[in-house]
């Protein structure tokens, strides 16, 4: 086992469950790839915009259809506190926080 599997491991990351579902992708013909990447991202941006009030205010005229219509956040958008950011479910003792140097 490396050691990235090991520091998974040890922060109960299901890694078997992860390969299998890797698996399963990697399998998919082109076709249903596309639809599988479409879904998925119409998924993510839908959770946002229905979990995260600071994503809903940024993002006011997204078409979870129209990937073209989401905003590309800055660095100055994300200025602000940590805790406002965060979607419902999530605190600051839930979700890694590091720095980077920009």
């Amino acid at each position: 086992m490396n050691i990235f599997d090991l520091t998974l491991r040890l922060n109960d990351f299901p890694i078997k469950k992860a390969k299998a579902l890797l698996g399963e992708i990697q399998s998919k013909d082109e076709n249903e790839f596309e639809d599988y990447l479409k879904a998925a991202k119409n998924n993510i941006v839908n959770f946002h915009l229905e979990n995260n009030p600071f994503y809903k205010e940024f993002a006011t005229s997204v078409d979870a259809q129209n990937w073209e219509s989401i905003p590309v956040m800055r660095k100055q958008d994300l200025q602000i506190s940590l805790k406002k950011r965060l979607s419902k479910g999530f605190d600051k003792k839930s979700v890694y926080v590091n720095k980077t140097s920009g």
